[in-house]
């Protein structure tokens, strides 16, 4: 028997975890190549909707920002909406709860946890493995300084420097997830997910990555998955004591249903890959052809001027005699033939973009408020030294720069 404490506490945990993982599972739903989008809609719009409700009559406070995975305000409140839906919901399920454990539910809930927390970890595993999440560092990257960089573009520039190093953080992470897709091993999977998570939630916490509160929270199912093996964990690996083992209630399936949950695990296993693949492969360089450094000449305080791309847009950095840098995205209209540059402002620019020949290009136009008049010429390729350092085994020293 329960006592009432844990039951009231677990009756509050089990619909706040619920109502998170459901968030997590959406972040890959809302893929436009998933075939289960339609399924993140009225979840979150539900969700986005009651937030606002709430907060703009209580604190008259109307939350702007991203929902999905990230740190803005939207994101936070939704949070909060759902731990005090949650205590609603447990307030009312105690009062008309005549239940005095809740053995069986705690496993289906794990199970649902396990489930959700692996979907999400695949999806970014197979983004790390391919590798598409993180990116070399582009020629705009190479011509910034350590004191331009934003403390995320620092750290993203050094994972995405190695792709091995990658593939290995994506490795461990499809091995955590796949781990938790089978009862028997999921202690194991959510220690390997521990592991892997609290380097990742440092990493974003201390480099100011804006997914703090979404990586916690998978931190903490992780850590949540572990409990009920903790005390024989503490006797194996410190007490050097056996124990016994933790009987797994059987699942009522046989045959053809026994079947169709297996080939269900390896479908979610493909199918996450597929999406991981299809949305990380959107990145990179918009404009490979010529994404370079150029010198640049002509009406504008530019004298260099560099294209490169991230997070699945341009970048174009112009930089003045004086070392002075700006920075802008940009899309490409193929048919008027314009960059569009988005400012710090978020208002877009049209510039003029023409092709003189080999190596040329004419960029005209009005650029925060200015008229610009520029005639860039391509400088020869050149492979940086940073990545012209490959891995050696017999280091002869002189890389300290």
């Amino acid at each position: 028997m329960w006592s009432r404490a844990t039951r009231v506490l677990f009756r509050w945990w089990f619909v706040f975890s619920t109502l998170e993982v459901l968030e997590l599972i959406c972040f890959p739903l809302r893929s436009v190549w998933s075939p289960l989008r339609f399924l993140d809609w009225p979840f979150m719009r539900t969700a986005s909707w009651l937030t606002t409700l709430w907060s703009e009559h209580v604190f008259g406070y109307t939350p702007s920002g991203e929902l999905y995975g990230s740190d803005q305000d939207t994101a936070w409140l939704v949070m909060i909406t759902f731990a005090a839906v949650a205590w609603l919901v447990a307030l009312v399920w105690t009062w008309r709860a005549k239940a005095t454990s809740y053995d069986r539910l705690l496993d289906l809930h794990r199970t649902f946890v396990r489930y959700g927390l692996a979907t999400v970890m695949l999806y970014y595993a197979y983004a790390k493995i391919l590798p598409l999440q993180f990116w070399a560092p582009t020629p705009s990257d190479l011509e910034q300084t350590y004191g331009n960089s934003s403390p995320f573009a620092l750290a993203w520039r050094f994972i995405g420097y190695s792709r091995p190093y990658q593939v290995f953080g994506g490795l461990a992470e499809a091995t955590g997830a796949v781990l938790l897709l089978s009862r028997r091993t999921t202690t194991l999977g959510a220690l390997v997910l521990v592991s892997v998570l609290a380097n990742v939630v440092m990493l974003n916490f201390c480099y100011a990555i804006p997914v703090k509160r979404f990586s916690s929270l998978l931190l903490l199912f992780s850590l949540y998955l572990t409990i009920p093996d903790l005390r024989r964990l503490w006797r194996v690996l410190v007490l050097h004591r056996a124990v016994e083992p933790r009987p797994l209630r059987p699942y009522p399936f046989t045959g053809r249903m026994e079947l169709a949950r297996r080939s269900a695990k390896v479908a979610v296993i493909a199918i996450l890959g597929w999406l991981g693949y299809r949305d990380f492969a959107r990145g990179g360089y918009p404009i490979p052809s010529v994404a370079g450094v150029y010198d640049a000449e002509g009406t504008g305080s530019w004298r260099t001027a560099v294209l490169g791309g991230a997070f699945g847009g341009g970048q174009l950095l112009g930089v003045e005699p004086n070392g002075v840098r700006h920075t802008y995205g940009f899309t490409v209209d193929a048919d008027k033939h314009e960059l569009v540059l988005n400012g710090d402002d978020g208002k877009d620019q049209p510039t003029s973009w023409r092709e003189l020949g080999p190596g040329e290009f004419e960029l005209s136009g009005m650029l925060d408020g200015a008229r610009i008049d520029l005639r860039l010429h391509r400088r020869p390729a050149t492979v940086a030294p940073l990545l012209a350092r490959e891995f050696t085994w017999f280091d002869p020293g002189g890389y300290w720069n």
